[in-house]
């Protein structure tokens, strides 16, 4: 566990405004679930408008991961009628659609500040997963602020995918880890990602 915080300081960081959270996601996915659902539910239940409901799902979207679990959170707490096989598959799509829209706003943060990575492959980086080597990382990942870390006890195939602003360079990065080879194309990670 990574007990140097350091890099987490504002000052440090700049004035690169923090990266966005899960939560600031929830209203826009909300409103893509809600929409889906009133356009099922809207010859049946024409007062069931996507404004009318988003704020519904929002109030549960990051407490439950399951479409029945979340159908009945609906039902008993704020009392939808009419919950069935087709609402409870919308809301099984649930955290995809909150991942993707979360996904998006980091890819908007990252172009709007002109975030780079700031390591190298094969650098030596500290993380909230233990020490590891920047490996090969996809643009997309980049595309998002986020590095691909192997961790010695992690096979030659995986990686954690790290924030930037949650790795922390070891040294002067240079230094390997036993048993962690950084394998795959070199390529430089300080250019910008493709769109």
């Amino acid at each position: 566990m990574v007990h140097d915080v350091a890099h987490r300081d504002p000052a440090a960081r700049g004035t690169t405004p923090s990266r966005p959270e899960r939560r600031q996601a929830i209203e826009a996915a909300a409103l893509k679930i809600a929409t889906e659902i009133a356009s099922d539910w809207g010859d049946d239940s024409p007062e069931m408008t996507a404004e009318k409901i988003a704020p519904d799902i929002a109030a549960n979207l990051l407490n439950v991961w399951d479409g029945y679990e979340f159908a009945k959170w609906l039902e008993s707490y704020k009392h939808w009628m009419g919950v069935d096989a087709r609402l409870v598959e919308i809301l099984d799509g649930a955290p995809a659609i909150l991942s993707s829209e979360h996904r998006a706003l980091e890819r908007a943060w990252v172009a709007e500040n002109a975030v780079a990575c700031p390591f190298k492959l094969g650098q030596l980086v500290r993380t909230n997963r233990g020490d590891g080597v920047v490996v090969e990382t996809p643009d997309y990942s980049l595309a998002e602020g986020k590095v691909h870390v192997r961790t010695p006890d992690q096979p030659s195939n995986a990686a954690c995918l790290i924030n930037f602003e949650d790795a922390v360079l070891l040294g002067d990065g240079d230094a390997k880890l036993s048993s962690t080879t950084g394998d795959g194309p070199t390529r430089n990670m300080n250019t910008e990602p493709s769109p």
